[in-house]
Parts: structure tokens; sequence; C-alpha cells
């Protein structure tokens, strides 16, 4: 019985040592792929996380925000006007985004060059659908996520502002998109109550001119608004209200950020290298044991039906 014991023993130890001798013989193979996977990763850690970060900023819309008023100097005088309305022409949003610089729209794939007069059409199309109804071309619902412009309409009647927001790659004409869509809105909006605006200023002076029959207050709120109706008429004040001029914000992709993932992707990627060698070198050890053993290449060669 002790016999059997030991027996067993030294053959466990002898396959040990033959699994040894393997690894020793295809130590090249093992040592090389570990030196090789390992000069890589090091190259890659100096030049690989700021070419993604470079990339990802390259690719990153940013987000640009306006701010507006809802028009409650309108209301002060007796006009009653639906702002938000004027945010659904897609005329007077082509006509900022060209005024803005802005010269492509769409995919890569199917892009519409805005520089091209003889596109128009294909663009206010593509803004109705996209920017107005929230749409795909085909009319399939787009996620708020993704939507390139984004109107966020007031939580409830009362509130007095809302913001719009515009996403680009190019934040500089995000902002001035923004811009121009506001001195537009503005342009838009007093010609729409242009007429309004010349009547209340009239009925000012007619009243002003002839006071007997108005009571000192009324008088004095008569002309207040006939004022505010003038400086409408002559630009010193906009209809419509800016709260916060465009700016634009941009996430910052952290480089350590990048550079921590890579180190963890290279440590896997040595370690699957260096188990991977080690399989290689026992699966050619193998090929050499059959090709040294006369009878299995036999069996292989007759199993392949050759003499």
């Amino acid at each position: 019985m002790p016999e059997e014991i030991n027996s067993t023993i030294n053959d466990e130890e002898i396959d040990l040592l033959d699994l040894f001798i393997v690894l020793l013989k295809h130590r090249r193979l093992i040592l090389g792929s570990l030196i090789g996977v390992i000069c890589l990763t090091l190259a890659g850690y100096f030049i690989y996380p700021s070419w993604k970060q470079e990339k990802v900023m390259d690719q990153q819309k940013a987000e640009a925000i306006m701010t507006l008023g809802t028009g409650s100097s309108l209301k002060s005088i007796g006009i009653q006007y639906d702002v938000l309305s004027l945010f659904s022409s897609a005329t007077l949003l082509l006509q900022s985004l060209q005024e803005a610089g802005i010269q492509e729209l769409g995919s890569e794939e199917d892009s519409i060059d805005l520089t091209d007069l003889e596109q128009n059409v294909r663009a206010l199309n593509y803004i109705r659908q996209v920017f107005i109804k929230k749409e795909t071309i085909e009319g399939d619902p787009i996620d708020q996520n993704s939507l390139p412009f984004l109107l966020q309409e007031p939580d409830n009647k009362d509130s007095q502002y809302f913001d719009i927001k515009f996403y680009h790659q190019d934040s500089q004409l995000a902002m001035r998109f923004l811009t121009r869509l506001y001195q537009n809105a503005n342009t838009k909006l007093l010609e729409n109550i242009n007429d309004n605006l010349e009547a209340l200023a009239l009925t000012g002076q007619v009243r002003s001119s002839d006071s007997t029959q108005e009571s000192d207050v009324v008088l004095k709120n008569a002309i207040q608004i006939a004022n505010m109706a003038q400086k409408f008429l002559d630009g010193s004040l906009q209809p419509l209200e800016l709260l916060e001029a465009p700016y634009y914000v941009k996430d910052e992709i952290s480089l350590k950020g990048i550079q921590s993932l890579y180190q963890k992707k290279a440590i896997i990627l040595v370690f699957a290298v260096f188990f991977l060698s080690i399989f290689l070198a026992f699966f050619l050890e193998f090929i050499q044991n059959i090709k040294e053993d006369e009878e299995r290449m036999a069996k292989i060669r007759k199993a392949m039906n050759k003499e």
C-alpha cells in the first residue's frame, strides 16, 4: 500500500515537471508575447488617452441655452400675443440658422447644404419635422436627448420665462444662432403687433390733447401706455425680453478618467495574452508530439484518406 502511494506521488511530480519543461521549452514565445504586449500597452498609454479625449470633444455637441420672457411688457399695455408661436415658424428658424453661419443640417449621410438656395425646401421640411414636430423625416418620434433644437415651454400659464436650447458641435455657432433667433423673433413680433402699437400711441396723444373728460389717473395711465407703445415702435424697447443671454454648456472629458479606464483594460489585456501564450505553448507541444508519433500520424493520414 505505501508503495502505491509513493508511485502516485512520483507520477504527479513527473507530470508537474513535464509541464514546467514545456513552459521552459517555449519560454521565448511566452516571454516575447508578454514583453510585446507590455510595450504596446505602455506606448498606448501615452498616445491613446489624449487622442480619445480630443476625438470625444470634437464629436460632442455643445448645448447653447437662452432664456426669454413671455411678453409681460406687452401684457402691461393690453396686448395679448402667443410669444411661443413665433418659434414654430420654420422660415424664421431657417433664416436664423443661415444668418448664424451654420452651413449644414441633418446627418452626415444625408446632409442639407444651407448655403444652397435650391435646398431650402428640404431644409424647411427638415426643420418642421425635427425642430418643431420632434419627429424624424420618416415620422418617428425623436428622443428628447437627441433633439438638435428644444423649446422648453413654461410649466404653467403664470410663468414669466422659458428656455430655448440648441445643440451643435461648434459652441460659437450655436450661441450665434440663438442670438439671431432672438433678434429675428423680435422683428417678426413687432411686425405682427405694429398696428396695435400705433393705435395705442395715437390714442394716448388724442387723450392728452383733450383731457377735459378724463380723470388724472386714467389720463396718466393712457399716457404711460402710449409712451411705452412708442418705445416699441422706435426700437428703444423690445417686446420679447432677453432674460439671459445665450451661453453654452459642454461637458469636460477628464483625461485622468480615460487613463484610469485604459490602465484597467491594459492589465486585463496583459493577463489575457500571458495565459493565451501558455495555452499556445502547450498546443504547439501537442502538435510536435503528434508529428513525432508515427502511429498517430498514420491514423491521421488514414482518417484524411492519404497514403
